[in-house]
């Protein structure tokens, strides 16, 4: 308020009937016509219930993605196969066969890195409060 400029942004604490929340918030200075502050102007909407569906929203994301761990165990078998298989294969055969194995654990490690980083991002960011 001693600023005399507005604040807008999120305010976490707890309400008169001491549940905690979460608020957007709106504040502006109230001047008198000789430019002093004299009062305050203020307007918070509670989103906690937002912010809790975007937290479960990302866990269950990291669920989902948590499952790409089980890639790795078909894509060692189809690595196995195109070993197996390199000498009773044409040469054009085997090309496809190694590029599509490459191309399926390239896919497989973006998948399980991305997981990890959002995994480790959404721990790191996540309020125990909630």
């Amino acid at each position: 308020m001693s600023t005399g400029k507005p604040y807008e942004g999120e305010e976490r604490g707890y309400l008169i009937e001491n549940r905690f929340a979460i608020c957007l918030s709106t504040k502006i200075p109230l001047f008198d016509v000789e430019g002093k502050i004299v009062g305050l102007l203020g307007v918070s909407f509670d989103i906690t219930d937002r912010e809790r569906a975007g937290e479960l929203e990302k866990q269950m994301e990291l669920y989902e993605v948590e499952k790409m761990d089980d890639i790795c165990a078909p894509i060692q078998a189809l690595k196995v196969v195109e070993y197996v298989c390199k000498d009773k294969l044409a040469e054009r055969e085997n090309k496809m066969l190694e590029f599509s194995v490459k191309s399926i654990k390239d896919i497989g490690d973006r998948l399980i890195s991305k997981y990890r980083r959002m995994k480790k991002s959404v721990y790191n960011n996540t309020s125990h409060t909630l």
